[in-house]
């Protein structure tokens, strides 16, 4: 590590010894600023006064700069270095999970931007953009699964393998994925958005009529996708905390998975797309 930091160092303190030298200050700030770059700093504000301030800011700037990137680099280098003891085929599960864990967490964070803005609303604009954003999700829960099944498939295939070698532990996480409850709630789920969807789209089609209450039979039709919607919505607020219950007991009885599952849950009800006041 150092690939950043070191040469920020050196070329700081090479400036602080060129100060040093121009302003007649003893050399140990240069080895202090080697040690702690805020000393430089330091002379450059006794040397300068508040004009080399951005100077200063600047210094402070590509400071932070290269410490955090060094700390980046080494998270990188410390998650490689992990793994890398472990056999092939583990260190293939791991990846294949680490797929399952990003885009499950990427659909929770979509979500949760779609129960923000999913509450009355009265553009048609409006209304577009959530029904593109249903459809990012569509494509992510679709994607979710494609990558849950790549899992189990390979676990499925390296099963006499992971079996010889007595590492039996990863097939609690197939286990989990193919439990009833997360299964009906992927099912439900994708019911939810499938209303929802229906119901925008009948809205953005009759918005005008359905708003003016120029027509009774728009407005029958309206209520009809909104029940449905409402009924999809409370069922999956059902299965949901049934799933969030069932992966904590899950995470009890199976600790050394814990770190193979999704750490972020949606755990708040659904917000429910409120009628338009007729």
């Amino acid at each position: 590590m150092g690939y950043i930091y070191l040469p920020y160092i050196i070329i700081l303190t090479l400036f602080i010894t060129v100060e040093c030298k121009r302003h007649h200050h003893s050399f140990l700030w240069v080895a202090a600023t080697a040690f702690i770059p805020l000393a430089g700093s330091m002379l450059l504000f006794k040397t300068r006064g508040w004009p080399g301030i951005r100077l200063i800011l600047l210094s402070f700037t590509f400071f932070i700069a290269a410490a955090g990137t060094e700390v980046y680099l080494f998270n990188i280098s410390h998650e490689q270095h992990q793994y890398r003891q472990l056999p092939p085929v583990l260190k293939q599960v791991i990846r294949l999970n680490e797929n399952v864990k990003h885009s499950t967490v990427k659909i929770y964070d979509l979500s949760s931007k779609l129960d923000s803005i999913s509450m009355v609303q009265s553009r048609i604009s409006d209304i577009q953009t959530t029904l593109e954003l249903i459809a990012i999700l569509e494509l992510e829960i679709s994607n979710n699964q494609m990558v849950i099944n790549n899992l189990i498939d390979f676990l499925n295939k390296k099963h006499t393998y992971l079996s010889k070698k007595n590492i039996t532990w990863v097939f609690s996480v197939k286990k989990f994925y193919q439990n009833p409850i997360v299964l009906r709630h992927n099912e439900q789920r994708s019911s939810y958005y499938t209303t929802l969807k229906n119901l925008l789209t009948y809205t953005k089609m009759n918005f005008g009529k359905i708003m003016k209450s120029k027509s009774q039979v728009h407005r029958k039709n309206y209520n009809v996708y909104y029940m449905r919607y409402r009924r999809a919505a409370d069922k999956l607020n059902r299965i949901n905390r049934e799933r969030i219950q069932y992966q904590h007991e899950f995470i009890q009885k199976f600790s050394e998975v814990a770190p193979l599952l999704p750490g972020k849950h949606q755990i708040e009800p659904f917000r429910f797309w409120d009628k338009f006041s007729f």
